[in-house]
């Protein structure tokens, strides 16, 4: 699995919003690298026409 689907799963499975370093712990993927992945989701998501976004809330960040 590469490290994108890793961050989207562990996202999607969280019943709480997950930080930059929780999410580095769970995937073994440098935080630099987490905040990369982040950015680029959010990215997608707003591009195209989903039902879903991914937000940061001051505890980390979710799906919506």
């Amino acid at each position: 699995m590469n490290n994108k689907a890793l961050v989207e799963a562990a996202l999607f499975v969280s019943e709480r919003p997950l930080s930059i370093a929780k999410l580095s712990e769970i995937t073994g993927v440098t935080e630099s690298e987490i905040e990369d992945i982040v950015f680029e989701i959010q990215s997608v998501l707003q591009r195209s026409d989903r039902g879903i976004d991914l937000v940061e809330t001051p505890e980390g960040y979710e799906f919506r």
